[in-house]
């Protein structure tokens, strides 16, 4: 007979993650919008023709713009989930980057770790020894110090 840890672990299944082919009310958004851009286009064709270029000439704007300001910055801060972000600058003709670990707090800045001075060396990319200030202060240029509250982590 097997251990009774044995079978509790045997028993806890971690849940897939949710996939759109998967999801029965996906499909419903899915045929739902896909209704309503056709019905757009069959019953107001030149208004549903300006909305989507227009759509598509804001969302290529945004694109380009946020790309030059990358290229004359030489930085950017970048969300890469729900509670972190990327430092990203160009360097030596590539992009490189540092992950930063926060939390979400409710009514309340994000709070965003970075190492202490005295780990800092000892973690960080070779690029990146010595400027814990500037990148910290770069981070804070972007964010805005409402928003965002950098904190010393002895962790990270």
């Amino acid at each position: 007979m097997a251990p009774v840890a044995d079978l509790v672990c045997r028993q806890v299944k971690t849940p897939a993650k949710s996939h759109w082919l998967r999801n029965p009310s996906s499909w419903l958004v899915i045929l739902l919008g896909a209704g309503w851009v056709f019905a757009f286009f069959r019953y107001a064709p030149r208004s549903a023709t300006f909305c989507f270029v227009a759509l598509a000439l804001r969302i290529t704007y945004v694109y380009f713009r946020d790309w030059a300001k990358f290229r004359r910055l030489g930085f950017r801060v970048v969300r890469t989930g729900r509670d972190s972000y990327k430092y990203e600058e160009l360097g030596e003709g590539e992009i490189r980057g540092l992950p930063i670990s926060g939390e979400m707090r409710k009514g309340e800045p994000m709070v965003l770790w970075i190492p202490v001075d005295s780990k800092w060396d000892g973690l960080m990319p070779g690029w990146a020894i010595g400027r814990r200030d500037e990148i910290a202060a770069r981070i804070r240029s972007e964010l805005g110090s409402k928003r965002v509250e950098i904190v010393d982590s002895n962790d990270t």
